[in-house]
C-alpha cells in the first residue's frame, strides 16, 4: 500500500467516526475530500471539522515528522536507501497535513500535492523547496535534501503554531 501511496482501509462505525473527529481530523478529512462511496450511505460527506482539532493535529504531525527525521538520520548511518525512505515517509504525512492547513484557510476543494505546497508557500510567505522535492515521486534524496525538508517542516510548524 505505502509504495503505491495507498492508505490501508479503516473499518469504522458511524458512531466511531463521529467520536473520532477530534482525534483523527486529518485522516477523516482526507477520506471526506478524497474518498468515494461505492455502495451504501456516505458517512463521511456530512462531517463537520473544527479548525482547532485540525490545527492541533497539524502541529502534532509536523513535530512528529521532525522527530522521525532526526531519529531516522541517526539510525541510517548515511545509507542512501534509508534516506530515501525517510523522505518518502515524511511526504506521505505532509500531504495530509498540508490538506488540513489549507482546509483551515477555507481552501476545501481537492488539490494536487504540488498545488498544496504552492498554497502553503503563499500562506506562510516562504518557499518550501525541500518539501516540494520530497513530494515528488521521482526525486532522489540525500542528506542535503533532507536538511532542506527539515527546515521547511520547521518553518511550516512555526506558521501553524502562530495560529
Amino acid at each position: 500500500f505505502v509504495k503505491r501511496r495507498f492508505v490501508a482501509p479503516w473499518i469504522l462505525s458511524p458512531a466511531n467516526i463521529a467520536a473520532s473527529l477530534d482525534t483523527f481530523p486529518l485522516e477523516l478529512l482526507e477520506i471526506h475530500t478524497e474518498g468515494a462511496t461505492i455502495r451504501g450511505q456516505d458517512f463521511f460527506g456530512g462531517l463537520l471539522f473544527h479548525d482547532t482539532h485540525i490545527r492541533l493535529q497539524c502541529e502534532r504531525e509536523l513535530k512528529s515528522a521532525l522527530i522521525a527525521i532526526q531519529q531516522g538520520l541517526l539510525s541510517c548511518a548515511g545509507d542512501v536507501r534509508r534516506l530515501e525512505a525517510l523522505a518518502e515517509d515524511a511526504a506521505i504525512g505532509l500531504a495530509r497535513t498540508l490538506a488540513g492547513l489549507l482546509w483551515m484557510h477555507g481552501i476545501r476543494e481537492r488539490r494536487t500535492i504540488a498545488d498544496r505546497v504552492s498554497e502553503a508557500e503563499k500562506l506562510c510567505g516562504r518557499e518550501l523547496s525541500g518539501m516540494r522535492l520530497a513530494m515528488r515521486a521521482d526525486a532522489r534524496h540525500d542528506l542535503a535534501s533532507l536538511e532542506r525538508l527539515y527546515r521547511d517542516i520547521e518553518r511550516l510548524g512555526d506558521y501553524v503554531n502562530a495560529r
